[in-house]
């Protein structure tokens, strides 16, 4: 998430068969512009596989807080760039 989380959040950490542990969940940070353009390319790619799969087509969620949706927010993301 773009959002840092509470301090009372933890994270669940899976070690093994019906193990883990709670962490801290990590500090939110600014994609690079390599890591956007890999992003792209990824989400590109994974619609060439869906078509070679034989999909109609695809559908990027935008919403409920993913990737894009804080991508395309100014209340998560705060690029300048």
């Amino acid at each position: 998430s773009a959002i840092r989380a509470d301090s009372n959040v933890k994270v669940f950490i899976e070690t093994g068969p019906n193990a883990g542990t709670l962490a801290d969940p990590s500090m939110p940070r600014a994609l690079s512009n390599a890591e956007v353009k890999e992003l792209v390319q990824l989400y590109a790619q994974a619609a060439r596989n869906a078509l070679a799969a034989g999909f109609d087509g695809v559908e990027i969620h935008c919403a409920n807080g993913y990737l894009v949706n804080q991508f395309i927010s100014a209340h998560s993301n705060h690029r300048e760039d």
